[in-house]
Parts: C-alpha cells; sequence; structure tokens
C-alpha cells in the first residue's frame, strides 16, 4: 500500500468511528452546534478595527511629520479614491 493510501485508510477509519461514537450522525451538524469556539474571543469587532484603522492613521500622519510634512491629513485621498 502506497503512503496515499494509508492516508485514505486511516481517513475512512477514523471517519468510521467518529460517525458510530455516541452522538452518531445527529449530534453535531453545524459549526453554531458546538457552541462559542476558544478563538472566538479574539476576533474584531467593528470597534476594534476602526480604532486599528485610527491608530494606523495616526503612526502615518507621525511619520510624515517627522520627513518634513506638517500637513499630512489623517485621512489622505489616494487617487483610487472617488472624491464626492
Amino acid at each position: 500500500m502506497t503512503v496515499r493510501g494509508w492516508r485514505l485508510g486511516a481517513v475512512a477509519v477514523l471517519a468510521a468511528i467518529c460517525v458510530s461514537g455516541p452522538g452518531g450522525p445527529g449530534g453535531i451538524r453545524t459549526a453554531s452546534d458546538l457552541g462559542p469556539l476558544p478563538a472566538d474571543r479574539y476576533d474584531f469587532t467593528p470597534q476594534d478595527y476602526q480604532r486599528s484603522q485610527r491608530a494606523s492613521a495616526l503612526l502615518d500622519r507621525q511619520c510624515m511629520e517627522k520627513r518634513g510634512h506638517p500637513d499630512f491629513p489623517l485621512d489622505p485621498v489616494t487617487p483610487a479614491t472617488p472624491s464626492s
């Protein structure tokens, strides 16, 4: 048996064991059935994302001021940004 054959066989055996376990096929059907996962507490909220963007803009501005551009805006308009 090749390495690929061993892997497929091992996956088939593990799948059969998992399906025949106490939960069976009806135990968990979606990820939300598992409840909150440990990594969920590290997800960014919209406020976290906004705060991160603001901090990046402030760092950019400070860097530009140190390089002789004291009037650098916090939210510069790039050529790709449509003006309104």
